[in-house]
């Protein structure tokens, strides 16, 4: 009862072609260190002690990818903090501004709402690009050198 309500690929394959299917396993020759790509720990640490210049130079390799491995995320850091620093910088001359007077305050809630807006524009697209960034990071875990 059940084999009359599903269909499966087998019996696809026997209606289309007339008789059974096989599959035949090929072996090309090619490796991978997982199935997803990835080093793991032995691959991980194999490559921070070999690469760039093999196992003999192994306190230079170690020390070049210490600090390969330390300056990406302090570079993402400094620029998050630059770009955040920088923008409350701007609304607080536009803030000081307003202090002038009248004619300051009106100037002020003018340029603190437009550059508010600009504000919105740039956090997004520096979201974007530290998305990106990361991924790039990410994906060069996978890679060999």
């Amino acid at each position: 009862m059940l084999s009359e309500r599903v269909h499966t690929f087998g019996q696809f394959l026997l209606k289309k072609h007339g008789e059974r299917v096989h599959k035949i396993a090929l072996d090309a020759g090619f490796t991978c260190p997982n199935r997803d790509g990835a080093k793991g720990i032995g691959g991980f640490v194999h490559e921070l002690f070999t690469a760039p210049f093999g196992k003999w130079m192994f306190p230079a390799n170690l020390l070049l990818n210490a600090v390969e491995l330390l300056a990406k995320p302090v570079s993402l850091a400094m620029r998050l903090f630059g770009n955040m620093y920088g923008g409350e910088i701007v609304f607080l001359l536009i803030w000081v501004l307003g202090g002038a007077g009248v004619g300051g305050a009106l100037a002020s809630a003018v340029f603190g709402l437009g550059w508010g807006l600009f504000h919105i524009l740039i956090i997004t697209l520096q979201a974007f690009i530290f998305m990106m960034l990361t991924l790039i990071y990410l994906g060069q875990a996978h890679e060999a050198h």
